[in-house]
């Protein structure tokens, strides 16, 4: 088996294995791909470089090359490139499973929170009494979409968020006389299952300055805007999220009304690893 380095000039054969979020090579990205002896591609991963640790975002292997141990070679060379390099950690998110934590034990990470995740539809928003009432043919007067700001507005806002992560063409922030207000931080991916494409807006963050959920409702009412936009009131979108915030997304989501369900979608452990 061989690991190599992704770059533009050798990914085409293994963005497949990837999500979204790291098929657009970046300085802070890494991205590794591993072969077979016959020079079969047989998995990747992806992670985020950030100023003391890496944070893993994915890793797949393809399954006829499963328990063959190149999932632990991938790690492997991506913990001794990150000690070499001087970073301190690994960090990871695994799905709360038997066989993820059986694996993430055995690579050595060790898991320290637990968060479980949400999803809702946006069939299930559009029906929801406040879309109705206050969203629908009206337009948001507050909110500026991040790929419009100014370089100013950017550094105030990457400044109190502490990230530069996030989807702009998805991501909506308001700012009021110059100064951050709230903002909701997403990320939109494109998957297919059994052959047919399905849209997913992940919320990375959401946040405001003061505890107000009709601020963070101006948001959601832009990113359903966006969707029906994008894709019509009938495309099969999914917003999925954690509860980062309890006191806002649940205030946020009895303001939406009964109608509008939240569906547990899983578990997810955070793991860490000290090199």
């Amino acid at each position: 088996m061989q690991v190599t380095r992704i770059t533009n000039k050798n990914e085409k054969p293994f963005l497949p294995l990837f999500p979204g979020s790291a098929l657009k090579a970046s300085e802070d990205l890494i991205r590794l791909g591993i072969l077979d002896d016959e020079g079969a591609v047989a998995g990747g991963l992806s992670a985020r470089i950030y100023d003391r640790f890496i944070d893993i975002l994915s890793l797949y292997i393809v399954p006829s090359f499963r328990r063959q141990g190149y999932g632990k070679k991938l790690l492997d060379t991506l913990a001794d490139t990150a000690k070499a390099h001087g970073y301190e950690a690994l960090t990871a998110e695994f799905t709360e499973n038997t066989a993820a934590l059986d694996f993430s034990g055995a690579m050595g990470f060790e898991n320290f929170e637990s968060k479980a995740f949400y999803f809702f539809t946006l069939k299930e928003f559009l029906r929801s009494p406040l879309y109705k009432k206050l969203v629908k043919g009206k337009k948001d007067k507050e909110i500026t979409y991040v790929s419009a700001l100014s370089l100013s507005e950017r550094k105030i806002l990457e400044r109190h968020i502490g990230t530069k992560h996030y989807d702009p063409e998805w991501s909506t922030v308001c700012f009021e006389d110059g100064e951050y207000r709230s903002a909701l931080l997403t990320e939109h991916e494109l998957y297919t299952i059994n052959g047919e494409k399905h849209n997913s807006v992940a919320i990375l963050l959401l946040d405001a300055k003061e505890n107000r959920p009709a601020d963070i409702l101006h948001h959601i009412q832009t990113l359903a805007r966006k969707a029906i936009n994008e894709f019509g009131e009938e495309a099969d979108v999914t917003f999925r999220t954690t509860f980062a915030n309890e006191t806002i997304m649940r205030n946020m989501f009895e303001l939406l009304g009964r109608k509008t369900h939240l569906h547990r979608e899983g578990c997810f452990i955070h793991a860490v690893k000290l090199l």
